[in-house]
């Protein structure tokens, strides 16, 4: 295979991006959409003309049953991924699933097994996984450079309410939840991928701000490895009305790191055990998931946004809104 033939379930402003970035990729034919509004396909191809031949299907089983295509980016409301991606990968296609991968611990493990036995690819849309200053930390954790952490310090703040007014994400039966489950899995997720841990213990505090789900939480967290670490999302700020801020601090006995700032522009500063700044040289290359997705798909690369990585995050965010409804520490159990 020298060309990725690309199915699309999804046609809204997320899948937008993806389609500007697969439509200048030599390597990707994009096929077909499935999406059920069909002006919302009309739009994107007016943005995109080379997308003028695309085939339109209003469902995404019949678009896997007639459309000759190897592989299939999904972004769809949080709680359709499942359905999604198990269709698509049962029907023996490759999958890109935005995140959060699915909505339940569940879910995320059955999703697992299917992939397992299908022998396909599947990657979820975490893109802080191929930013050089996330890599850079990964790689030093996982290496032994720097040891494991002892304390790690997350958050994350945005005008997340006031965005999403009125829209699906703060639908329950459509989001699965609020914040914690929607950009604030975005922190989850890197936390845990940084610093290579998997969540123990969880306590939480969530507040809904008058919603149906959650926009507030603060979370206390044991790690596996002994290390404790807190997590703050704040979906009601007003000091980034045009964007997400986030800061991410690793404690360790080599010093400590820190990267914050905006989510699309973070700043990376390594500190010894002296607190004095250290030079983060030799930075790695920076990449996308749909680069690693389709790369891996032509044998040139490996997944380096994993579905078992996704399923740590999918525990901790249950173990935190299951701590807060009960008022009682939540051990996970594997």
């Amino acid at each position: 295979m020298s060309v990725v033939r690309l199915g699309i379930i999804g046609c809204g402003n997320n899948m937008a991006g993806h389609l500007r970035r697969l439509s200048t990729f030599p390597d990707v034919e994009i096929v077909a959409i499935a999406e059920p509004v069909k002006e919302m396909v009309d739009r994107v191809i007016a943005q995109i003309p080379a997308l003028k031949d695309v085939q339109y299907y209003a469902g995404h089983r019949e678009m896997l049953e007639r459309a000759e295509i190897d592989a299939v980016e999904i972004s769809t409301p949080h709680t359709l991924h499942f359905e999604h991606a198990r269709d698509s990968l049962l029907a023996g296609k490759h999958v890109l699933v935005e995140k959060p991968m699915v909505c339940t611990t569940e879910h995320a493990e059955e999703l697992i097994k299917v992939r397992d036995q299908v022998g396909k690819h599947l990657i979820v849309n975490y893109q802080r996984h191929f930013r050089s200053e996330y890599l850079y930390c990964r790689e030093r954790f996982v290496s032994g450079v720097w040891s494991a952490p002892y304390f790690i310090q997350g958050w994350q703040c945005a005008d997340w309410k006031v965005r999403t007014t009125g829209k699906w994400r703060q639908n329950p039966a459509l989001s699965g939840g609020g914040q914690l489950s929607d950009s604030g899995s975005h922190l989850l997720d890197i936390l845990l991928w940084v610093s290579g841990q998997k969540p123990k213990e969880v306590f939480a505090f969530v507040d809904n701000r008058g919603l149906e789900v959650d926009v507030l939480s603060a979370i206390s967290v044991r790690f596996e490895n002994g290390a404790i670490g807190t997590i703050s999302v704040i979906g009601d700020s007003h000091t980034h009305p045009r964007g997400i801020g986030e800061g991410l601090y690793f404690w360790h006995d080599q010093g400590m790191a820190e990267i914050s700032g905006e989510a699309d522009k973070p700043r990376l500063i390594v500190r010894d055990p002296e607190e004095r700044v250290i030079e983060a040289s030799e930075m790695p290359a920076a990449s996308t998931p749909d680069r690693n997705f389709i790369d891996a798909i032509l044998g040139k690369d490996e997944i380096r946004s994993t579905a078992e990585s996704a399923l740590e995050v999918v525990r901790l965010t249950e173990a935190a809104i299951r701590s807060a409804s009960t008022g009682q520490p939540v051990v996970i159990q594997r």
